[in-house]
């Protein structure tokens, strides 16, 4: 299977975690106890890239802050970037680690914001 191409097994999950195939971009919500955060998956040169929409300020100055990257707006948006330590090359992985981050900061912050 090519670096970007995704299963119908794998479609099958992502559908089940809220996220949809959109051209050749995955279209999702990070989904937490405390919210739930609009993303896009797309491909990259070395693998996916995953960002987040209105990231959650506790994720913005928590513990992995410098994985966060600001990126231009879109439709009037904030658009952040998330970095791995290593290239990501399936998506079912990434959600999961995009949302134990935010799951974490978001829980150990003493003003939780709730997600859209």
């Amino acid at each position: 299977m090519a670096i970007h191409e995704v299963s119908s097994h794998d479609l099958e999950t992502l559908k089940n975690l809220g996220w949809h195939l959109d051209g050749n971009r995955l279209v999702g919500k990070y989904q937490t106890a405390h919210g739930s955060w609009d993303g896009i998956i797309k491909p990259g040169n070395d693998g996916w890239e995953f960002y987040i929409l209105d990231c959650p300020r506790q994720v913005l100055i928590g513990g992995h802050r410098n994985c966060f990257r600001s990126r231009s707006n879109f439709e009037g948006r904030s658009v952040h970037f998330v970095h791995f330590h290593t290239s990501c090359i399936e998506p079912i992985g990434g959600i999961a680690a995009v949302t134990k981050v935010i799951e974490e900061d978001v829980a150990e912050s003493p003003a939780n914001d709730v997600g859209h």
